[in-house]
């Protein structure tokens, strides 16, 4: 399954490469897909290497020899080029996606424009082609005319310019052609860039509301943060949906769902708060931070039809003269809470403690009208306050979690299972697995997460 990431066309084909997939040097890659690779001689280890990397030798036009070299000598990592392997199972979207990538690249520009990528169509066809072949696994069709999926891909993307018998240039659905004929057009309508590798944006005047409803709504703890996800992950996506837009676009297209799947909002697991949800709109829209619209053109009762919103407080990407950019987004997951560590500095999320933060306490006292009480823990030799709906009894031993020793904030569990609100400073990723993760410190520490930091 594809990381269904919405955010960037760069950042999914990057999800799709794994190019954050770090670790297994060559050999260990070998070992992995050769069967009784050690107990082979020398020449049917290369044979089988041979065969096992095929791709890889194409994807970079080698020899035999230099493949060999290369992948004995840890010159390439062949784990870079696994996903090529995938790439033919995956929908004729996903191989479109990954072309564009390419074609991206060969114009060897980072400011490149549609004409440029229009020279690249016409100069460096064979190139292309050959890379879809492989992308499809249609190499292996003896004769080229037979290799429709390729070919029809390469068609849905450009074709070459064609005149009826009137003289006039004919109208394509290609999508080199479609965005040059928006480009000339002086008509309004939408059209989509043919690669979005824009970064979302977010300025200080936005991270200003962000805080003003973070006051407004956290009456509530869990409603309130909630909420206040809820906010930033909206304005996220509406800068996301604009950035994949030639034309002028101040609202997006509504698809929460998808949007929740890789940044989840929701405390309590295995529910999706949907009612809490509709009330946190609710909330939103009657204080004027968000606006729902129907589509401006009428749709048959049984069709369901789009829907849009717009954040009101979203800055216009044609106004930022007088903006200061407070958050630039290139890595898009963990997208509210990179929001959060602008606006906030930290943010909490409701977690099991590992078993050596859990101290052992006992009672000193507890009223159980106040629902507060104090308790002593060993390890650390004096007494905490802390304030929990339940019965205790003095000299009863509990289990406790520190939540801020200097400032005496500590919660008595429960339960064994039971989750707290473990603070964060900054979300990384592992330089060791590419996982993203939460730090408690905003330096750079180790770079590597837990798991990586116990090997």
């Amino acid at each position: 399954m594809i990381r269904s990431n919405i955010f960037s066309d760069e950042y999914k084909c990057k999800s799709i490469m794994e190019t954050y997939d770090y670790g297994k040097d060559n050999l260990a890659v070998i070992h992995d897909v050769i069967e009784d690779y050690d107990s082979l001689e020398e020449e049917e280890q290369q044979k089988q290497i041979l065969l096992h990397f095929e791709h890889i030798k194409r994807f970079l036009h080698l020899t035999d020899k230099q493949l060999l070299d290369k992948v004995l000598g840890d010159k390439i990592n062949v784990r870079e080029y696994e996903y090529i392997r995938k790439i033919p199972t995956y929908r004729d979207s996903t191989i479109e996606l990954m072309i564009k990538h390419d074609i991206v690249g060969m114009t060897g520009k980072i400011d490149w424009t549609i004409d440029d990528i229009a020279e690249v169509f016409r100069t460096r066809k064979d190139d292309i082609m050959e890379r879809l072949y492989l992308y499809t696994d249609e190499y292996y069709i003896e004769k080229k005319e037979e290799r429709k999926r390729s070919i029809k891909i390469f068609k849905s993307l450009y074709e070459d310019a064609e005149c009826d018998k009137e003289g006039n240039l004919k109208q394509s659905e290609a999508l080199v052609n479609f965005i040059n004929e928006y480009l000339e057009s002086d008509k309004e309508y939408d059209c989509k860039v043919f690669f979005n590798d824009k970064p979302i944006v977010i300025y200080k005047s936005e991270i200003q509301k962000i805080k003003e409803i973070s006051k407004k709504y956290r009456t509530n703890e869990k409603d309130g943060r909630r909420i206040v996800r809820l906010a930033c992950l909206l304005l996220a996506w509406q800068k996301a949906d604009q950035n994949q837009y030639y034309n002028h676009r101040d609202y997006a297209e509504y698809i929460l769902e998808r949007l929740l799947e890789y940044n989840p909002i929701v405390e309590v697991e295995g529910r999706s708060d949907s009612k809490a949800m509709i009330q946190d709109y609710k909330k939103l829209q009657d204080d004027k931070y968000f606006e729902k619209t129907l589509p401006g053109v009428a749709v048959p009762r049984e069709i369901k039809p789009t829907m849009y919103y717009r954040m009101t407080f979203c800055v216009d990407r044609d106004n930022t003269e007088n903006e200061e950019v407070a958050l630039t987004i290139t890595d898009f997951e963990n997208i509210w809470e990179q929001i959060f560590v602008v606006a906030f500095g930290e943010f909490d999320v409701l977690e099991q403690p590992k078993e050596k933060d859990i101290k052992k306490g006992i009672i000193k006292s507890y009223d159980t009208r106040s629902k507060t009480g104090k308790v002593y823990i060993e390890d650390k030799g004096r007494d905490y306050p802390f304030s929990v709906n339940g019965r205790y009894k003095e000299g009863q031993e509990v289990k406790v979690f520190i939540i801020d020793s200097k400032k005496n904030k500590v919660q008595v569990l429960k339960k064994d299972n039971e989750r707290v609100y473990m603070k964060y400073k900054a979300v990384k990723r592992c330089f060791s697995c590419g996982k993203m993760f939460y730090a408690k410190q905003m330096g750079d520490g180790t770079g590597k997460c837990d798991k990586c930091n116990r090997r």
